[in-house]
């Protein structure tokens, strides 16, 4: 990648209920902050995230790649989330607070009460039809608006009956041909039956058949779908996960204690862990891919390096980043409708969004090196914390003017403290990085680079704490 050009980003949705709120929000303020320095060449999601998938991509189909798609994708959102399903009215909300309320019952009491899985699901998934045609024109969605260099749109799905994984798909290639056109091979493409399968959680939705599949909400297959997102040639893939990794956000601890006790929250973790293993094996997929790419491809610098293949394909380095909802909210929140709770998770979300422009704009400033520019990147009175053997020394420098003696020291040379941003980032609670330390400067006694985390605990998209840990004798990072 030149200097100057402008990255391709991925975005990758992740669902889960009245939890993708946060996904809405968090998607809406990476589009509004990131049009004028990003190319987003491609969405994929699940279940809710593919609906906000399916939004931002629509939104800039009909608007353009720029401030006008990027409003008219927040305008989508919004409209989805606080008007369509948002409990606005008496009887909706009526019904929100009986549906919250026999969850949080069930939780504690520990008697877990499961209906008929087609009891409500016809009126819920008529509704979700509504919704959605009332946002997306899906009659006008066909090659003259889907275009070769229009961006890529993907969302997953499972098979019912043979237990494959499916991924609905924006484009597809011809065959003998390397360009990508409109895909309008039917149950293959986009359309509203693709979202409804997508979305087809049991026992809320029955599932949903298309052709002679009959499918359910791809939290049993990929959450989101990661791996296709390549096809688009991204330098970057940001996923936007609302099932916690941990059951404490960094930079605390989960301790013994922490699991969940009732039957609703076992079974929700479960559903998080489920969700979760996709995401990490999908994430896995790309990391492996990285690391043929850094061993096998050519190239002088790492992140030109590419690995072409006898079939045509080309292979390039992507920074993996995620986003991550780390409140600790509870399974019966999953079904809250409540327009304030809906308005406080999207807030969140564009919070979260902030900090991820808050990072790139620290990954920037500390590849430049220049001690003044990283200490002003602190607020008046941040510490940064090292810990042995990532360092030689075990200690603390707090305030800007020891933070800027910190950088003078070891940001000197090429290779001294560097962000490895092939490796994944997470924007929670904090922000972490894989770290590599030179062996001039680490605690190590290896002639190459000690490899550990960089923890930075964000105030006003300014840095507060930073943390550079060795990583655990059993991480697999």
């Amino acid at each position: 990648m030149q200097s100057g050009e402008r990255k391709r980003i991925a975005i990758a949705c992740q669902g889960g209920g009245s939890h993708t709120s946060f996904t809405a929000g968090a998607l809406k303020g990476l589009l509004a902050r990131g049009h004028e320095k990003y190319d987003f060449v491609a969405f994929s999601g699940t279940s809710g995230g593919a609906v906000c998938a399916l939004l931002a991509w629509y939104a800039l189909l009909e608007r353009g790649a720029g401030e006008a798609g990027a409003r008219e994708a927040g305008r989508l959102l919004d409209g989805f989330w606080l008007r369509d399903n948002a409990a606005t009215d008496l009887p909706e909300r009526l019904l929100n607070d009986w549906l919250v309320g026999w969850m949080r019952w069930q939780k504690a009491t520990g008697v877990l009460i499961e209906g008929s899985p087609n009891a409500f699901s016809d009126y819920w998934q008529r509704r979700l039809r509504r919704s959605l045609e009332r946002n997306v024109l899906f009659e006008r969605i066909d090659e003259r608006l889907v275009t070769p260099v229009s961006p890529m749109l993907f969302i997953g799905a499972v098979d019912v009956l043979s237990g494959e994984f499916k991924v609905f798909k924006s484009h597809r290639r011809r065959p003998g041909e390397p360009s990508w056109v409109f895909n309008d091979e039917p149950g293959d493409g986009i359309g509203v039956e693709a979202v409804l399968a997508s979305a087809a959680i049991p026992p809320i939705f029955r599932a949903v058949r298309i052709g002679e599949r009959v499918y359910w909400d791809g939290l049993f297959s990929q959450n989101p779908p990661i791996r296709e997102l390549l096809d688009a040639r991204p330098d970057e893939v940001w996923v936007i996960q609302i099932n916690p990794s941990r059951m404490a956000p960094r930079p605390w601890s989960p301790r013994p204690g922490d699991e969940p006790a009732s039957v609703v929250d076992v079974m929700d973790r479960r559903n998080a862990l489920a969700g979760n293993i996709s995401l990490n094996q999908e994430l896995h997929y790309v990391e492996k891919i990285n690391e043929l790419v850094q061993e096998l491809g050519e190239g002088e610098r790492p992140r030109d390096r590419r690995l072409r293949l006898k079939n045509g394909k080309e292979y390039r380095p992507v920074v993996l980043r995620r986003i991550e909802m780390s409140w600790p909210l509870g399974a019966a929140s999953k079904l809250d409708r409540n327009p304030a709770f809906i308005r406080r998770m999207m807030a969140y979300g564009e919070e979260r969004a902030g900090e991820l422009f808050a990072a790139l704009a620290f990954e920037r400033t500390w590849a430049s090196r220049d001690p003044r520019a990283v200490a002003g990147l602190f607020t008046g009175d941040a510490e940064i914390h090292l810990e042995r053997p990532l360092f030689g020394e075990h200690s603390t420098y707090q305030g800007r003017r020891e933070i800027e003696q910190f950088a003078r020291r070891y940001l000197a040379g090429d290779e001294s403290v560097r962000l490895d941003l092939t490796r994944k980032q997470v924007a929670g609670e904090t922000v972490t990085w894989t770290v590599k330390v030179s062996p001039q400067h680490s605690g190590g006694t290896e002639p190459r680079p000690t490899e550990g985390t960089a923890e930075a605990v964000f105030e006003r998209e300014r840095v507060r704490k930073l943390t550079f840990s060795p990583n655990p004798p059993d991480s697999h990072r």
